[in-house]
Parts: C-alpha cells; sequence; structure tokens
C-alpha cells in the first residue's frame, strides 16, 4: 500500500481529495483502479497525526473518493533519516537510484 501526504475533506467515513497531480500519479504511475487500498495523511506537521486506509471509489478528473477503512494515529519521532548518495557515471543509474529511495 502506498502512503501519500497530501490534503483531504473528511465527511463522516467518506475521504475525499483533490488533488490533480495525485490523481494522475495514481492514474498512470501506479495505474490503481477502483476498489484499490492507500494510506492518506495530512502535511500538518503536529504531535500527534492520523493517517487513513482508504479504498478508491469513485475518481473523476478531479477528484478521488473513497470510504475509510481504518485509522492510525501514531506519534511522530523525533529520529530523522538521512541517506548519503554518490553520483553515479551514468544518468541512466540516476534514475534506479531515486526510485529505490523513494521505495525506502
Amino acid at each position: 500500500m502506498q502512503l501519500f501526504i497530501t490534503d483531504y475533506t473528511k465527511n463522516n467515513s467518506r475521504l475525499i481529495i483533490n488533488d490533480a497531480e495525485l490523481l494522475s500519479q495514481l492514474r498512470k504511475v501506479l495505474r490503481a483502479t477502483i476498489g484499490d487500498i492507500v494510506w492518506v495523511q495530512s502535511p500538518v506537521h503536529e504531535t500527534k497525526n492520523v493517517r487513513y486506509e482508504v479504498r478508491i471509489e469513485k475518481w473523476d478528473n478531479k477528484m478521488i473518493e473513497g470510504s475509510i477503512v481504518s485509522e492510525l494515529s501514531h506519534k511522530e519521532d523525533q529520529k530523522k533519516s538521512i541517506m548519503l548518495v554518490a553520483m553515479p557515471n551514468k544518468w541512466d543509474k540516476a534514475e534506479l537510484i531515486v526510485q529505490k529511495l523513494t521505495e525506502c
């Protein structure tokens, strides 16, 4: 499951996301379909963050609407991770490095 940090509107047990860039990424890059489950979190920095497990139920060109499957509250750790990567000798490898760091 993917975690997306974006603004959303919560309506009872429904979540509405109006982020065109996220919608494009879900459709074209991740090839998500209706019925897939993703995690969504607000970008607001609070001491207690809430993540929602959302099942995609409907989308169009401007919004995604889904039902909340579960809710996870967690405290943000103060620890930060830093990764240092040497520049590769070929540009093709840079894309692979970015892909692997994103997965981490």
